[in-house]
């Protein structure tokens, strides 16, 4: 979901022209079944706010990086996608407000190959700097289904695309919802995904098409995420100081989600207890100086959150400490390995 400003536009890197400040693209994408998309496509929800019936495309992208990885290190992102006849290049990397904005530059390309010439490659990261185009190899394809209907929502138009298909060399399915803010606050975005869930079961998708594909192709999982500092400065007006303070929650909380869910990775259960309980101290304090039912109902929703992973939690410890502990004591008759085997998550070995 792309959010561009006035006069963002990203300009050509060898034509000289003033620098620009690069698009801003904020992603809401709810993860659904398959047989759940056309029920939401279907639904009033969506068709009371339709201006048509919408565009149907078949979208290939091709996913570029160097062979020792340098852009997935560096958290950039290049692909080049095609619509029909016509390719689009993109660039993309990570801000400091968390897995769902990132900046973006697009600009058409001739062919399915990447060309660095037609981007300003200097401002978007020092990384480019140093990489020639002839080192970009592809890396992994995904090919969707798109159906993009516009819609006229209060406060903002929204463009909502329902994608499925597959990503990566493993083929890994997709099925997903993407939102997309054309006009209006972003408040009016996430209004709308919250009323979807009222349709149908959807899961916020923190990860996109490309990390998904990464992860299947070096084998690796998503990593817990500790919070971050709080850039709460003294000159901070009330409403910024709150605003920094519940931010810094919510982007502890969406970034652990994928850990979590994973079942790979017991500290993301951990660090996202650890975000809910800073979120709930923090409802423990606005609501000593503020009085605002929303905030009662948010911290509600928190606690409910952090109870529904208790049992998670209790499990993982069991495995890697209360189990390990009692190992150390040598009791006989006991096979440990057996029981660490049949205790852990189906497909995942129990750590040493």
């Amino acid at each position: 979901m792309s959010v561009r400003g006035t006069g963002n536009q990203a300009g050509n890197g060898n034509n000289g022209a003033a620098p620009s400040f690069a698009p801003i693209e904020t992603e809401l994408k709810l993860r659904a079944l398959p047989s759940v998309l056309n029920q939401v496509r279907t639904s009033p929800a969506i068709l009371q706010c339709a201006r048509n019936k919408g565009t149907i495309r078949r979208l290939e992208a091709t996913y570029y990086d160097t062979t020792d990885r340098q852009l997935f290190d560096a958290g950039v992102c290049l692909r080049v996608r095609r619509s029909g006849k016509q390719f689009t290049q993109t660039i993309k990397r990570p801000t400091i407000n968390g897995p769902l904005v990132r900046e973006e530059w697009e600009a058409l390309v001739g062919t399915l190959a990447p060309d660095l010439s037609v981007l300003p490659t200097a401002e978007i990261d020092g990384i480019f700097n140093t990489i020639a185009v002839d080192q970009l190899v592809p890396i992994l394809v995904a090919r969707i289904r798109r159906h993009a209907i516009a819609l006229d929502v209060p406060d903002g138009q929204i463009e909502v695309a329902f994608d499925d298909g597959v990503t990566g060399a493993e083929q890994e399915p997709v099925s997903e919802i993407e939102l997309e803010l054309k006009q209006g606050r972003a408040a009016a975005l996430y209004q709308f995904g919250l009323g979807l869930l009222d349709v149908a079961p959807l899961c916020l998708e923190t990860q996109s098409k490309s990390a998904r594909g990464y992860a299947l192709a070096l084998k690796i999982s998503p990593s817990a995420v500790k919070a971050g500092s709080s850039n709460l400065r003294r000159e901070d007006s009330a409403d910024e100081g709150i605003a920094k303070l519940l931010s810094g929650c919510q982007q502890q909380i969406l970034a652990n989600l994928c850990p979590a869910a994973s079942g790979h990775e017991p500290e993301g259960v951990h660090q996202l207890r650890v975000a809910l309980r800073r979120l709930h101290t923090a409802f423990y304090i606005l609501r000593r100086e503020l009085d605002a039912p929303s905030l009662q109902a948010l911290d509600s929703e928190a606690k409910r959150f952090a109870r529904t992973l208790g049992p998670a939690r209790n499990w993982d410890v069991f495995i890697d400490s209360t189990l390990a502990g009692i190992e150390k004591a040598n009791l006989r008759d006991i096979e440990f390995s057996t029981l660490g085997n049949a205790s852990a998550p189906s497909g995942i070995k129990p750590s040493a």
